[in-house]
Formats: C-alpha cells, structure tokens, sequence
C-alpha cells in the first residue's frame, strides 16, 4: 500500500512542480545515473548512437534528457493535465478519420519515439472502443498506478496472451487497436535494416490483421523546441496491402522519424541492432 500511496505522491508531484524543478533535478540526477549504468545503459546508447553514425549530433545525455522531460510530459497528459492538453497539436487526423468513417478496423501503429505513452491515449479521441497490449511490471503497485493513470473508458488494456482472441474481437467489432513495433519480449520480429545495421520491428500482428482486411494507420509523436508536443499521422496502408511493401515502406519511414529527432527515440532497449 505504501507504495501505491509514494507513486502517487510522485505522480501529483510532477503535476504540481513546475518545470525549473524537474531541469535542475535532472542537472544533479543525471551524474549519477550515468555512473551507475556506464556499462549498461548508457554503454549501449553509446554504441547505438556511434555506429548508426548519430553520435556526432546526439549525445548519451541528449537521449536520456528526452526521455526524462517526455516521460513527464506524459504523466501530465494521461493525467489530463489542462495546461498539458492545450501543449499537444494533431496533424493529419483525417488519415484515421476516414478509415474509421469508412467502417474498417483500424491499427494504430507507432514506435517509442518522444512522449509515447500519448499514442493509446489519443486514439480515444476516435473511437469509443480503442485495445491496448501491455505487459505488468515486477512492481504490482508501479503496474496498478500505470494502469489507473492509463484508465479511459474508450480504452481496455489486454495481455499479449490474449492476442488471438482480441485479434477475432478486433476486427468482428471493427475497433481500434494501439502498437508500438520496435520493442517486443518473447515475439518474432520482421528483420529490416536501420541505419546501415540490421534490427526487428515487430510487424507480424498489424501485417495479419491487415491481411484480414484492417487499414492500417501510422503516427508519432515528438517534442518541439517550443516544449509543446505534435502528434502526426503519416500514412494508412489499406486493407490486404502488400506486405513485403509494407515492411519497406514502414523501415523507411521509421529511419525518417529517428533522423528528424534521433535524440527523442529510446535507443536504450536491450534488443535494438540485436537480431
């Protein structure tokens, strides 16, 4: 219960502190935290950033400056923080407009870029019924307070056991159905090449469901200078697209995304360039 309680404690925190706080704990924080993990994580963004040729534009600190600042952006979001709405702008709605006005089961489908856990969120805003996998931490109460904060009555959260079943589900009601593709644990990927190195992005679910006559719709999100955030709809694949084009054109687009803000993708996972 107590730790319920502290996580909680945090969450109010960040939505009460304003943001000089947040700069000057990072300023101290971060030292440490790169001593810590000099031979893990930090290591590996390193080597990530140095051999898909980034390290000459972003740093290691740039990277988990990023994720510090979105990981809080949102917090505020989910937590339906006024001020933090009116930071978020939509480009491009129509591309999920019309595929859902059109009747068609619709994949979401993005990557761990900016503040990324506005992705499932926004989806709510077109359609009463949007699905969501996640995974529980080791942490009960981190994993209970993730899922209070993610609460949306347009939004249900599934395990990744539940696949087949929501997969049937999914397309039967012809609803919405939230993927990030480029972490997975214990799943297949599709093997493309980023960068000049090859990695997975984990495609085989939207690629089905496409073949099963769902579009599929692709977005991001990413942080401005300004500190406000876009979240912009890039593409819809249609019903029963070709799927080696798919992989390709996907590959493709996510190299763009990273190189247009390659300090705001989460290239601390264990998995990227390990195929």
């Amino acid at each position: 219960m107590w730790k319920t309680w502290g996580y909680r404690g945090f969450i109010l925190s960040i939505l009460k502190c304003p943001d000089f706080v947040f700069h000057v704990i990072f300023i101290f924080v971060y030292p440490v935290y790169a001593f810590l993990h000099r031979n893990s994580a930090c290591k590996r963004v390193g080597l990530h950033l140095t051999e898909t040729g980034f390290a000459d534009k972003v740093s290691v600190r740039d990277v988990f400056r990023s994720l510090f600042f979105n990981a809080l952006d949102s917090v505020r979001y989910l937590s339906r923080d006024k001020k933090m709405l009116a930071r978020v702008h939509y480009e491009n709605e129509h591309l999920i407009q019309n595929a859902i006005a059109a009747g068609l089961p619709v994949v979401g489908m993005s990557i761990h870029q900016g503040a990324f856990e506005m992705l499932h969120r926004c989806l709510c805003r077109y359609s009463s019924q949007v699905h969501l996998f996640t995974e529980p931490f080791p942490d009960k109460a981190l994993t209970e307070t993730l899922r209070a904060l993610r609460a949306d009555p347009h939004l249900k959260e599934h395990r990744t056991s539940e696949i087949s079943t929501l997969l049937r589900q999914f397309l039967r009601e012809k609803s919405v159905l939230a993927l990030v593709t480029d972490q997975a644990k214990n799943a297949k990927g599709n093997t493309v090449t980023l960068f000049g190195k090859k990695t997975d992005l984990y495609l085989r679910l939207p690629l089905e469901a496409n073949r099963l006559g769902a579009a599929v719709v692709t977005f991001r999100t990413f942080r401005n200078a300004d500190g406000n955030h876009t979240i912009r709809f890039e593409r819809c694949y249609a019903p029963r697209t070709n799927p080696e084009a798919f992989i390709d054109s996907f590959a493709h687009d996510v190299e763009t995304w990273i190189s247009e803000h390659p300090e705001q993708w989460a290239w601390n996972y264990h998995g990227l360039f390990a195929v």
